[in-house]
């Protein structure tokens, strides 16, 4: 134990008052109830919930990783579509939340919202990796246009005509 309930129940164990039963020192369940008189009542779903509500969105990461985390929480706590899809919506980037509108899922339930936040973060996850694949595609061009000795042209290549007895097994010969 410690803070405030550290602080409640410390003069009851240091010092006892003799002429006072003191039940929830003895009987565990009377403990948890006087914990939850005192501090309210503890569920392990308020934990979720809060949970739940901090996932960070990964910035430069996936959609895909922070619905592995939400799904840890989302199996535990009952809330419905709504409040899924606002924590969602709350949590987001801006360059999801601005494409969501073109797209064909159905955004008023959880799932049609997860699957179309999914689809848009892919669609530019792929679109970076195009461009790097045109940019790498480009610098390898200029490589072999600016610096044609280094690669592999048939004007580097022996200057030889090739003839039938050059596709020959050596040994028909």
């Amino acid at each position: 134990m410690r803070g405030i309930a550290l602080d409640y129940f410390e003069p009851f164990i240091n010092e006892p008052n003799p002429y006072q039963e003191i039940d929830f020192l003895e009987d565990w369940d009377a403990f948890v109830q006087k914990l939850s008189n005192i501090f309210g009542l503890y569920l392990l779903e308020d934990d979720d919930e809060d949970a739940i509500i901090a996932i960070p969105f990964p910035l430069d990461g996936k959609a895909v990783n922070y619905f592995i985390q939400f799904a840890k929480y989302q199996n535990r706590i009952r809330w419905g579509d709504h409040s899924l899809r606002k924590v969602v919506k709350d949590t987001i980037p801006s360059r999801i939340s601005e494409e969501l509108r073109f797209s064909k899922e159905d955004l008023s339930t959880f799932e049609g919202y997860k699957w179309a936040v999914l689809k848009v973060d892919n669609d530019h996850w792929r679109q970076i990796q195009e461009e790097k694949n045109k940019h790498r595609l480009a610098r390898s061009l200029q490589e072999h246009f600016l610096h044609p000795s280094k690669t592999n042209t048939p004007r580097n290549l022996p200057n030889k005509r090739a003839t039938w007895a050059d596709h020959q097994p050596k040994d028909r010969l």
